[in-house]
């Protein structure tokens, strides 16, 4: 009998629809992400190192803006147990994000180029001026994907991720092989976002349609109930999004576009791989813990096995690229890419550091210290500026990639320190 039970468990677990759903956003998100990978020597044959690193640059300005497109009202719309009050709420983070697309847009026919001139890029040109539009798809389609998570339509999100990478990649060969340039690169990566975006508009069209246009009492009541998601957590994340984006700002800035390109093509493939991993990884230590502080437990054995975990899965192959990362990357992305292997070797080690301490980093929020975390941000945002100030006008990409590693390593040894601390604030805590 109890086999029978235990096999009747089993198969209801297989065949619901929320696990058969969250298994699809699982295998669409990690095909999503090997795409580029995959697509990768084909464009590194289509584009130069120069070429990518002009690509990079427009990119870093639109992944800088992109974490508080929507003021983190796409996060706060998953919130609201009523399907109206979370539409409404999608229809607040929609007009926050067009608002943002209309500032942007009035700033940059102001600045008349000075922009370009101040990072260095007047070779992306013309192409400036398409960012508000690219941050308006991104910010359309962020909140549309948070809004089938609130449904639980995780097949939805999984086809939205593919049709993004797949668009961006099908379409930046095409224009490569045409001799389109880093223009080829950028359109690959407006279509996915335009594609994204009007794929999850027509999914949605029906409950949508009034949410758009009508701004009631009930809107405004949610904008106010969940007004510290625009006034904390978007200031932080943007923070966070700036801090990211600065080693691409620098390097282009003081070092000839070739480094950039090298940059940017080293740093997709290490950090998207290791991203298929954090991203659940880092979904399940937000749950594990919260249950752990609920019940108040000490959560510091959980962090040490699961640190140690981590640890394992990023050993090896941080070795091996340490090991054979010039090589490699000349077998698989052609000759003019040694160098970008070069670079890997040194920075490997800090990539492995930040794997472990940002995939933990959910202790934090699970622990509501959400103070603790923007503390780090500042410290991170002051010092990353400060270290690449004092190097880059050197020159020396080499000695500028050795001082990053010792900042990551001091950096995000500090951040587990912080979360080692958030872990043991569990013990006996009362809820």
């Amino acid at each position: 009998v109890t086999s029978d039970r235990w096999a009747f468990m089993v198969s209801r677990l297989f065949i619901s629809p929320f696990v058969r759903g969250l298994t699809t956003l699982s295998v669409g998100t990690a095909l999503a992400r090997v795409i580029p990978i995959i697509s990768s020597p084909l464009l590194t044959r289509l584009y130069s190192p120069v070429e990518f690193g002009l690509a990079a640059v427009f990119l870093a300005l639109i992944s800088a803006v992109t974490p508080a497109v929507c003021g983190k009202y796409e996060v706060a719309l998953v919130l609201p147990k009523d399907g109206d009050d979370s539409a409404r709420v999608l229809g607040i983070a929609i007009r926050v994000s067009v608002g943002l697309t209309i500032f942007i847009a009035v700033l940059f026919a102001l600045s008349g180029g000075s922009l370009a001139r101040l990072l260095r890029a007047e070779a992306v040109g013309l192409w400036l001026y398409v960012l508000p539009m690219a941050v308006l798809t991104t910010g359309i389609g962020t909140a549309l994907s948070y809004f089938a998570i609130q449904r639980e339509d995780f097949g939805n999100v999984a086809r939205g991720q593919m049709i993004n990478s797949a668009t961006a990649a099908a379409l930046g060969i095409t224009l490569g092989y045409l001799g389109a340039g880093f223009g080829g690169l950028l359109m690959g990566w407006l279509a996915g976002s335009a594609v994204t975006a009007t794929y999850f508009l027509f999914v949605y069209r029906s409950a949508l349609r009034s949410e758009f246009l009508g701004w009631t009492e009930a809107h405004r009541n949610l904008a106010k109930r969940y007004a510290d998601f625009p006034l904390y957590n978007a200031p932080s994340s943007l923070i966070n999004g700036i801090t990211a984006q600065l080693p691409t700002f620098f390097l282009n800035y003081f070092f000839p576009g070739s480094v950039v390109g090298h940059f940017s093509v080293l740093t997709r493939v290490v950090e998207t791989p290791l991203s298929v991993l954090s991203t659940p990884f880092s979904q399940v230590n937000l749950k594990k813990v919260a249950e752990l502080a609920n019940r108040g437990i000490d959560a510091r054995p959980y962090i040490l096995k699961a640190s140690l975990a981590l640890a394992a899965v990023v050993l090896l192959p941080a070795i091996l690229l340490v090991s054979v990362a010039p090589d490699l990357f000349e077998f698989v992305f052609g000759s003019e890419w040694r160098q970008a292997g070069v670079y890997l070797q040194i920075l490997m080690p800090a990539f492995a550091i930040r794997f472990i301490a940002s995939t933990l980093s959910t202790t934090i929020e699970a622990t509501e210290h959400n103070r603790l975390a923007a503390v780090w941000r500042v410290v991170a945002l002051l010092t990353t500026v400060s270290v690449y100030l004092a190097i880059s006008p050197r020159g020396d990409a080499i000695g500028l990639f050795r001082a990053v590693v010792i900042m990551d390593a001091s950096l995000y040894s500090l951040y587990y320190v912080f979360i080692w601390w958030a872990a043991s604030k569990t013990i006996n805590r009362v809820t």
